[in-house]
C-alpha cells in the first residue's frame, strides 16, 4: 500500500492511494481495470470538513465514501 495527501491550499486537500493485494485480490484473468487505486478529496470550511473517497474494486464495482465532520469549540 501506498497513499499521498497533497494540501492545495488552507482549504482543499487531494488523496491519492494504490492497494497492490487489493488489485491481485480482485484481478480475473486479464481484466483489472483501476482496481487498487484510490483517489480522494477535503474541503474545510470554517469548522466544518468535507471528505469524499473512490476506491476502484475493478470489475466488482466501485466504492464512494462521504463524510462530514465538525470541531466542537
Amino acid at each position: 500500500k501506498i497513499g499521498g495527501e497533497f494540501v492545495l491550499n488552507d482549504y482543499v486537500d487531494l488523496r491519492l492511494g494504490y492497494n497492490n493485494q487489493q488489485r491481485q485480490d480482485l484481478k480475473t484473468g486479464s481484466a483489472v481495470g483501476l482496481a487498487g487505486f484510490s483517489i480522494g478529496v477535503g474541503i474545510k470550511i470554517r469548522n466544518y470538513r468535507l471528505d469524499y473517497a473512490f476506491n476502484s474494486l475493478g470489475n466488482v464495482g466501485s466504492t464512494h465514501r462521504v463524510n462530514l465532520a465538525f470541531d466542537i469549540k
